[in-house]
């Protein structure tokens, strides 16, 4: 046995496996990511692991956990040996237990518990794992990771589980078709992530799932969402590399969190359309962050599911059989807007009320791009930008029909402006177009890519 050390947490380990990097209710560390994850702004790659830290408790009662590593109410930190045996370091604290906020103890929910029990700290479960010691467990204080082909009779000791204050992560499992061990599940506080799962087919064992913070679907054989309940609390939902999924219509009756609503959507070849996130869009007041991203998505046709979107972040890239930005009428002021890689798209109606921009408008992949970046080919001016008054950062990049600026007619105000390997776009035109403007952009450039290039306009 030995123990890793994560960034100040704990984590006691059984054999050999990669860092793991997480947020959640044991603060944040860092670590190496799967091969695909930066691409999703994702960084978390759950550890093969067979042990828990952290002990479980039950008002004053205590119980083991899985691998015997651990004991109710044992404080591992700062490089103290736990009672386990095995030396741990960078303090991951076990607390003392927990009960309901009635005062009485928080019953099992499927097994015959006459007291529920909570286990303090993370709980990782590693294939060959048993689970029975953790029945009558109804939370887990920390984050519960499940790596590597764990099946449903080993899972059988989560009956109880109700509640995960942090992550709950299964990863990497080629035998779970369903979530049925999960039955009892009503509240995951920071992210329930699903991943390379190719045999879960089936939602419904989450059917008594309440609360979730952010849903997390990457690489698995689910064709629709439909055996999920109403979540709340969400404040984020990523959808990647789902070869089968096209059916989002459960996200209809969603509720999202106060403060923040991020959707990112891509490689899913099937998904024709954003159907269902309609609904969750339409609740992001102004006073809720927001951020759009769908990407290589070959088969997305359509933007209805975006409706709703009325400001934010937006990012559109490898859509090549999208023809239209016409469900982003109500789109009226951004954090920041890219287009890139949508080779039918001629004319940006569509954002034809959008006013402000307060970061940057890319025009083609710019600020992360380069000679062969994927533009926006149709394109031949900015017809469609009707209402369109400021941008703090304009770039545009690598359209290869782009001949002139025009169509943008009140946009009075931009900071910085490039025009990067648009290979049609005269220094004429270029010129007309700061003539349009109040005054001068404070940083200004046109040519190729030898001459500019868009990092510059990104000071900040």
């Amino acid at each position: 046995m030995r123990t890793t050390v994560i960034a100040g947490c704990a984590w006691l380990v059984l054999g050999c496996g990669e860092p793991v990097a997480m947020t959640g209710a044991e603060g944040t560390s860092t670590g190496k990511a799967s091969d695909g994850d930066s691409a999703s702004g994702d960084s978390v790659t759950p550890t093969s692991a067979a042990a828990s830290s952290g002990g479980m408790t039950g008002g004053s009662e205590s119980s083991g956990s899985v691998g015997s590593t651990s004991s109710g109410g044992t404080e591992s930190s700062g490089g103290t040996e736990s009672s386990g045996g095995t030396e741990s370091s960078g303090g991951t604290e076990s607390s003392g237990g927990t009960e309901s906020s009635t005062g009485e103890p928080v019953r099992g929910c499927a097994s015959a518990c006459d007291r529920g029990l909570v286990h303090d700290g993370n709980l990782l479960i590693d294939a060959g794992d048993g689970t029975d010691g953790l029945k009558c467990v109804t939370r887990v204080t920390g984050h519960v990771l499940i790596d590597g082909d764990v099946d449903a009779a080993e899972l059988a000791g989560l009956v109880d589980l109700q509640q995960v204050d942090g992550d709950l992560v299964i990863n990497d499992n080629t035998v779970l078709a369903d979530l049925a061990p999960l039955a009892c599940l009503r509240t995951v506080n920071s992210r329930l992530r699903l991943s390379f799962m190719p045999q879960l087919t089936d939602l419904s064992g989450l059917a008594g799932l309440e609360v979730v913070r952010r849903f997390y679907l990457r690489a698995t054989g689910v064709a629709g969402l439909a055996g999920l309940p109403a979540l709340k609390g969400v404040a984020g939902i990523d959808l990647f590399d789902n070869p089968v999924l096209v059916d989002l219509e459960a996200l209809a009756g969603w509720e999202i969190a106060a403060d923040e609503f991020v959707v990112q959507v891509g490689g899913n070849p099937l998904m024709t359309d954003l159907g269902g996130f309609a609904g969750p869009l339409a609740q992001a007041g102004p006073e809720v962050g927001v951020a759009v991203q769908v990407f290589d998505s070959p088969g997305m046709t359509s933007l209805a599911g975006l409706e709703g979107l009325t400001h934010g972040h937006l990012t559109l890239s490898g859509l090549p059989l999208l023809a239209d930005l016409e469900p982003l009428a109500q789109f009226t002021a951004a954090g920041s807007v890219s287009l890139s890689g949508l080779p039918l798209v001629s004319t940006l109606h569509g954002l034809h009320n959008l006013q402000s921009v307060v970061g940057i408008l890319a025009i083609g992949e710019c600020a992360n791009g380069g000679p062969d970046s994927p533009g926006m080919d149709a394109l031949v001016d900015l017809t469609g930008l009707d209402a369109l008054t400021v941008v703090a950062a304009f770039g545009l990049a690598n359209n290869a029909a782009l001949v002139g600026l025009g169509g943008a007619p009140k946009l009075k105000g931009v900071n910085w402006l490039e025009a990067v390997g648009n290979p049609k776009l005269t220094p004429a035109a270029f010129a007309e177009f700061v003539a349009q403007l109040d005054a001068p952009p404070e940083e200004q450039c046109h040519g190729d890519w030898n001459q500019c290039s868009c990092f510059q306009i990104l000071p900040w």
